[in-house]
């Protein structure tokens, strides 16, 4: 079956990846790094949808330092649906971006927003998914959010409560969405997975030009006037001024408070395919098989009276590790990241720290 000409793909490949420091860094984010497997998470990002669209039919956004970046791992995606941000204004603007190309191009176009950096195994489920979300946005004026059913109490996961089901003849079972909550504490985390009505919210989104144009009109107008301007200049010599001059001025603000807290027309496809964002390094757990101390060991790793750690190497030295439990232990030739598992989320407040510090900008 060959892909639909109408249907594209937006991958935001813009994130900084600070939790993955220092393995991560400012000028290779973890989307650009082999994390699971020896393609990188954005390579894996590609094939795992190019069998639903075509390759001038996928576009990236990314950071204006990572262009180049983006060619070399994506060669058959075509220079000209490669865009870099001039400054990082979160994902309702990249949206934004993203849909005044699309719109420029095909103005019955729907489209897939898709980030650059989630693990997903059973890639024949997620298609089936991802393909019956298209075919109902070209059909029906809705904003498609894709959530997966919880399989613990994650608190680092935004989630999004399905209500009434939503009839669309598809295999994939859609609901009306009644709201939206962003990283619950643990209490109610629990009281979400108990309950059965909440399911994590994947931030992959799916709706048609026209939908979403209308959303933003209504919830953002200010930014659907700067996002105007940019789907006039698109496809013309003006374009790269346009974005430059245009983009920078736009609300920082996710796509998830700007419109989907707001819209009453989102509902929610029950993704029954395995799903990771791969939040922090103790994610690795759950990818990789543990050793009979429960211990994850990737690279030149020696480990004694050690238990429950994740211990990487990139190879050029050993790291060995005696006595310890429960740590995180990252080693590179410049930098060696030594924290707790349950300070995980934290390694990003050094990464902050760090950008203060003129000495050890270099590392970052």
């Amino acid at each position: 079956m060959k892909p639909n000409p109408h249907h594209f793909a937006i991958i935001l490949a813009g994130g900084r990846g600070e939790r993955f420091w220092p393995m991560s860094r400012k000028a290779t984010p973890k989307q650009f790094l082999p994390i699971i497997g020896s393609e990188t998470m954005l390579q894996q990002t590609y094939r795992r949808i190019r069998p639903l669209f075509r390759p001038q039919n996928i576009i990236v956004l990314t950071n204006a330092q990572h262009v180049s970046v983006v060619r070399k791992q994506l060669r058959e995606v075509p220079a000209k649906n490669i865009f870099g941000e001039p400054v990082g204004r979160d994902t309702a603007p990249a949206v934004g971006l993203g849909a005044a190309i699309v719109g420029s191009r095909d103005a019955n176009g729907v489209m897939a927003v898709l980030p650059a950096d989630a693990v997903i195994h059973d890639e024949v489920k997620f298609r089936r998914v991802l393909g019956d979300s298209l075919s109902v946005a070209s059909k029906q004026s809705v904003l498609v959010t894709i959530g997966l059913k919880p399989t613990s109490p994650h608190t680092g996961y935004g989630y999004v409560q399905a209500g009434k089901q939503f009839q669309t003849g598809t295999k994939t079972k859609f609901r009306r969405a009644r709201r939206f909550t962003e990283k619950p504490n643990l209490v109610t985390a629990k009281r979400y997975l108990k309950n059965g009505d909440f399911l994590w919210n994947s931030g992959m989104f799916v709706w048609s030009f026209n939908s979403v144009a209308k959303a933003f009109d209504r919830w953002q107008p200010d930014m659907a006037a700067g996002c105007s301007r940019i789907y006039k200049a698109a496809d013309t010599p003006k374009f790269a001024a346009t974005l430059r001059r245009v983009y920078p001025t736009l609300k920082k603000i996710s796509v998830d408070y700007a419109l989907m807290e707001k819209a009453d027309n989102i509902i929610v496809a029950h993704g029954n395919f395995d799903w990771d964002d791969l939040g922090t390094w103790t994610a690795l757990e759950r990818h990789f098989e543990c050793d009979r101390t429960g211990s994850v060991a990737r690279g030149a790793v020696e480990m004694v009276d050690a238990k429950n750690c994740v211990v990487l190497g990139d190879g050029s030295r050993l790291v060995a590790a005696v006595g310890v439990n429960d740590l995180v232990i990252v080693d590179t030739k410049d930098v060696t990241l030594v924290c707790h598992k349950d300070s995980a989320q934290k390694v990003r407040d050094i990464v902050k720290r760090l950008e203060r510090s003129p000495h050890a900008k270099k590392v970052l």
